[in-house]
């Protein structure tokens, strides 16, 4: 698989995992499971997933604009991997902290979403590492 296909499908994992959480979210806050702290609720999903968005959308863009950029050498296959397999888990693990909530009663879903940031953020910085490495760094 060349390097600007596998950006691509990155990118395509990315925007379909942060956007079920998305919709989620919005529904979520349309329904008033939040109460009047539906803020907090996108205070902690907005940092969780834009950042890692916007290396990715960027690198799309500038590939986009600088064609060459955008790399047709095969991409580094082991970096993919683990670039793909990070991504998914954190994107699971992120929709886990909303889907869950339902199933744990005794948690309120806003201390749910805090305590999460336990593993998350680890994980965050792990994830964007290796992002940044495969979109940026690899041609």
């Amino acid at each position: 698989m060349t390097l600007s296909k596998s950006k691509w499908l990155l990118a395509g994992a990315w925007l379909a995992g942060a956007g079920i959480v998305f919709a989620v979210l919005v529904g979520q806050s349309l329904m008033g499971r939040y109460g009047r702290h539906a803020d907090q609720a996108w205070a902690w999903y907005l940092p969780t997933v834009m950042p890692t968005l916007s290396l990715i959308i960027g690198t799309l863009v500038v590939d986009f604009r600088n064609p060459a950029a955008g790399g047709d050498a095969p991409a580094p296959r082991g970096l993919l991997w683990l670039a793909a397999g990070l991504s998914v888990f954190y994107l699971l693990l992120v929709a886990v902290s909303v889907l869950a909530q339902p199933l744990l009663q005794q948690v309120d879903p806003l201390e749910l979403m805090h305590r999460s940031n336990l593993w998350l953020g680890p994980l965050q910085g792990l994830v964007v590492a290796v992002l940044a490495v495969f979109f940026r760094g690899t041609h």
